[in-house]
């Protein structure tokens, strides 16, 4: 089994990434990005680009265009990196459960801060009422009551993010998990940040 793993950390990481995975050198994508973007602009100006997005024939003339001689196999696993950034009691047991969609990470990141913080159950915060508001955002910005877990493409992304900032989240942010957890086995490396 072959894993391609996609990153984005910058152009050259993009670059890399992509032609490892078409077999291609990086100079020989580099020359064939024209073609790759006049054939995305030619079927936008046809009306055909969001159908061929939508059922997958882009990707696979694009593949053709890059590499015409490659051949995909059954035992293919493409893992793409994102980077989530969220606050932590800094130790790796705080991501046993994994990374978890937006209602189950609110009511998780709770139940771990008031065994931190124990005062915070004087406070009388219903985690119901705290999932109800993630699920009301959710199905407002997503169209599904269970959205995220939220990532960064690129790890500057992520690091200059605030995060509780939800403009900065959604602007350069992307729902990576789609309301699925994500496994702590599929964490590659967790950085802890200093705080600002």
């Amino acid at each position: 089994m072959h894993i391609y793993k996609f990153s984005y950390d910058s152009r050259q990481d993009a670059l890399n990434s992509l032609a490892n995975y078409y077999q291609i050198s990086v100079d020989i994508l580099r020359s064939k990005l024209s073609d790759i973007f006049n054939y995305m602009n030619n079927l936008d100006t046809q009306g055909f680009y969001q159908e061929y997005m939508d059922n997958g024939m882009m990707l696979v003339e694009i593949m053709y265009l890059l590499n015409p001689n490659l051949r995909i196999t059954d035992d293919l696993k493409i893992r793409i990196s994102f980077y989530h950034r969220c606050i932590t009691n800094g130790q790796q047991s705080w991501f046993e459960d994994g990374l978890l969609n937006s209602v189950d990470g609110i009511a998780s990141f709770m139940h771990k801060v008031t065994a931190l913080v124990p005062e915070i159950k004087n406070m009388n915060i219903r985690i119901e009422s705290l999932q109800n508001i993630i699920r009301e955002k959710g199905f407002n910005e997503e169209k599904s009551e269970i959205d995220g877990i939220n990532g960064f493409y690129r790890l500057k992304d992520a690091k200059s993010s605030i995060v509780l900032d939800d403009k900065a989240i959604t602007k350069s942010g992307a729902n990576a998990g789609r309301g699925k957890t994500i496994p702590s086995s599929q964490i590659e490396k967790i950085i802890y940040l200093n705080r600002e």
